[in-house]
């Protein structure tokens, strides 16, 4: 039985303290027994014990069920728990982690917590470790670990360690407590994203556009690879179109041919951002050394949580604006050929019919002139009337020869002999301003033609070429030689004229005159088309009506003030293409 001796009467029943206050202290040893006993058996004491040991009861149960509730806590937080020693062995984790590695919770315990780990990232764990344990706090690290079918999952790890227990009693340094947060869902998600705006980046780069995003200043923000080729590839100094740069800023310093379509450009891309518009777009050319681009601006609204933006787009639309020329260039060959075989078959029918009327007319004023009783008056009139009659009818004539419609004797001719034939009257007929320089060769080429006709046309050509000089000095070229079909100008005339063979016979006259302006060029060989210095008549269509007839083709090349070149091709005979 414990000894209470060391209990204060005042704790007592008032009949015990009392029996024990009336004990003389001779016989306090004798009644030492008999007190201890008395207290043991007093009931007041009895009660108080069941009551103590109803509340030890109470707080055992109710630490039991703290620490089953926090035991579960433990084991089913959202995040898993490890405890590491300093070498990196697991020493306690609850069974969330064991879910995470699919494995029981002994079986976790006393193995290294690198095992876990996938393999690839096991390198950068054991390289942060060290840090972990020397300074935990705000250190995280972002690995896989091994889970069953060789899908590993990402977790994020966080490390503290605590410096004392509930009790105050210190922790053990070499430990350390592991949070692991499986970040699966969250990496996945990224990956998306990042998968998500690399393949729209890859997308946007992939354009053929020059693409620029600008912000409510006209600041550039981002540009696409397309826009970053073309600042290098055209600006000495690219990163004054390149993020960072006012694009609004750099358009209003636009000088020369370009500055009013730049400042026309960054109009529309203020009103974009304003609001004003949804979309604007223009077309204009960009002059640089050796090119021509053309391109396309275009503006739109770019959605912004924050601010004010939008997206420049310049597409090079060169070969569109090439094709679309070239689409008119056809578009009014195909005319001029209509207009051709229109004229051609109204003016062939009037110029036969209108010829065999002028024959008769012409056959009875010979009659007449016969016939008629002599008066001087009357004979004259009727010499006037027949000179008239006989310049209609060349005029006629003319008009088939510029149809091709002519037929005269031909026969094989030596170009360089027939030309040079027509050197003398060429001189004699030429103004003192011009001076020719004849370049033929000895002979050659043959072919089979007009000697009549080519020499006409030689003689067109010279005087066309001195006309064009306004009276100042001119040099006119006469150049005799071949030349292959792949060297003969797609620019030719008559429009429906196609090659028939691998060469031909090149007659150039070349001068340094006032030159044609490019929208007459063609002008110059319809009838009676009348220029200031060129193309008046029907001379220059009477060289067309020639080649026509010997299935051959004239080009032209000529500026303003740098004089004018012509070329005529015959087809070689068979004789000299052998």
């Amino acid at each position: 039985m414990s000894d209470h001796s060391d209990i204060p009467l005042t704790n007592l029943p008032k009949s015990t303290a009392r029996i024990l206050a009336s004990a003389t202290s001779a016989s306090a040893l004798e009644l030492a027994d008999d007190r201890k006993q008395a207290i043991h058996e007093s009931p007041d004491h009895q009660v108080e014990l069941k009551l103590h040991n109803e509340e030890l009861r109470k707080t055992q149960n109710a630490l039991e069920e703290s620490r089953a509730r926090y035991m579960h806590l433990y084991h089913n937080a959202p995040v898993g728990y490890v405890v590491l020693d300093k070498a990196g062995v697991v020493s306690e984790t609850n069974i969330t982690f064991a879910k995470m590695v699919h494995q029981d919770r002994t079986q976790i315990l006393d193995r290294h917590f690198g095992d876990f780990i996938h393999a690839d990232d096991r390198p950068n764990f054991f390289a942060r470790s060290p840090a972990f344990f020397e300074n935990p706090a705000e250190k995280n690290l972002e690995l896989r670990i091994n889970t069953p079918g060789n899908t590993p999952s990402y977790v994020g790890l966080q490390a503290t360690r605590q410096h004392r227990f509930d009790d105050g009693s210190p922790s053990s340094p070499d430990e350390l407590l592991l949070t692991v947060t499986d970040i699966t869902d969250r990496v996945a998600v990224e990956k998306a994203l990042t998968e998500s705006e690399q393949f729209a980046r890859s997308t946007v780069d992939a354009l053929s556009a020059n693409i620029a995003i600008l912000d409510e200043t006209g600041r550039i923000i981002a540009v696409n690879q397309a826009w970053r080729e073309f600042a290098n590839t055209t600006s000495d100094h690219p990163e004054t179109i390149s993020e960072g740069a006012n694009y609004l800023a750099l358009c209003h310093s636009v000088q020369g041919t370009e500055a009013e379509a730049a400042k026309k450009l960054a109009s529309g891309i203020v009103q974009v951002l304003n609001g004003e518009m949804d979309i604007y777009s223009q077309e204009y050319a960009c002059h640089a050394p050796g090119k021509n681009p053309w391109f396309s601006g275009m503006v739109t609204r770019f959605p912004a949580r924050e601010g004010k933006r939008v997206v420049v787009a310049h597409e090079n639309i060169t070969e569109r604006k090439k094709l679309e020329a070239e689409n008119l260039k056809l578009l009014h060959q195909l005319n001029q050929r209509e207009k051709e075989d229109s004229l051609g078959r109204m003016a062939g029918a009037i110029a036969h019919h209108f010829n065999n009327l002028l024959f008769v007319i012409l056959g009875n004023i010979e009659l007449a002139l016969e016939n008629a009783p002599y008066n001087p008056v009357l004979q004259q009139s009727l010499r006037y009337a027949q000179d008239g009659t006989n310049r209609a009818a060349e005029i006629c004539g003319k008009m088939l020869t510029y149809l091709g419609l002519t037929i005269t004797d031909r026969t094989m001719i030596d170009l360089s002999a027939v030309c040079r034939q027509s050197l003398p009257l060429l001189r004699a007929l030429k103004p003192e301003t011009a001076t020719l320089h004849p370049n033929f060769p000895a002979s050659g080429p043959t072919l089979v033609a007009s000697a009549r006709q080519i020499q006409e046309l030689l003689n067109i050509l010279v005087e066309n070429a001195w006309e064009s000089s306004n009276d100042q000095h001119c040099d006119i070229y006469l150049t005799i030689g071949t030349a292959a079909t792949t060297d003969i100008a797609e620019h030719r005339l008559p429009l429906a004229w196609k090659p028939q063979g691998t060469a031909y016979a090149c007659l150039e006259v070349a001068d340094n005159g006032s030159g044609i302006a490019e929208e007459h060029i063609e002008k110059i060989f319809d009838p009676f088309f009348s220029n200031k210095f060129m193309g008046r008549g029907m001379g220059l269509p009477m060289v067309l009506g020639i080649l026509r007839a010997h299935k051959g083709c004239v080009t032209v090349v000529s500026q303003p003030g740098q004089g004018t070149t012509v070329r005529v091709y015959f087809p070689l005979s068979e004789e000299t293409t052998g």
